[in-house]
């Protein structure tokens, strides 16, 4: 079954703006954390962040402040999310360029 969920009742969930270019085919551009808890998603050279409640709807950071990745110098092609360390959850970003970097997923959770 499809869910609808209605923005008007809490205008923090999932949204973009108006000028975000997301093609459907590009969706290596959005990765969930690990535990299941955040969602991150690319669009160009910024990164928007989510947390994921508990019936699963991603709802805007506090700050509601997207990333841009300015320090790198293209596009970002692909994200992702996995473990290091055994209990550090991570973003990797890897830009067109193939530069890459890391997003600690703690810093964006919730105290």
């Amino acid at each position: 079954t499809t869910r609808l969920v209605s923005t008007t009742v809490n205008p923090r969930v999932l949204r973009l703006p108006d000028n975000a270019n997301l093609l459907p085919w590009k969706m290596n551009l959005l990765a969930i954390s690990p535990p299941g808890d955040l969602l991150f998603v690319a669009c160009s050279t910024t990164i928007y962040i989510f947390t994921i409640d508990a019936m699963g709807i991603p709802i805007a950071l506090e700050d509601n402040r997207p990333l841009t990745t300015r320090s790198v110098p293209g596009e970002i092609n692909q994200i992702r999310c996995d473990t290091i360390d055994q209990d550090q959850d991570v973003c990797v970003i890897v830009d067109m360029s193939g530069r890459v970097s890391l997003l600690f997923c703690e810093h964006f959770r919730p105290l």
